[in-house]
């Protein structure tokens, strides 16, 4: 049941990033309350859950649009770079 819902949040804040004036703040605020209610009842995010958001600012991770994303070949990894300024490097290999 709580799983269902964070699912719901988190997508409900990735349908906000393109559809409104000023989506993102609404999007956020869905990402905190889903990692919130993950932490409350001490359910572990899923692997493509935990990776689609900034841990740092609670913005969804959509390349071009709220983040960038880079190849680091000799290490292995995706880094994607926020815009508030937070890496997440998400292993390939």
């Amino acid at each position: 049941m709580v799983q269902e819902r964070i699912g719901r949040l988190l997508s409900l804040a990735y349908e906000r990033i393109g559809s409104e004036k000023e989506p993102d703040a609404l999007s956020r605020r869905y990402v905190k309350l889903a990692r919130e209610m993950s932490s409350h009842y001490k359910v572990r995010l899923g692997r493509s859950e935990k990776h689609s958001f900034c841990k740092k600012c609670n913005s969804m991770l959509i390349p071009g649009k709220t983040c960038t994303v880079t190849l680091a070949s000799s290490i292995g990894k995706v880094i994607y770079k926020c815009k508030c300024g937070a890496e997440t490097g998400i292993f390939y290999k």
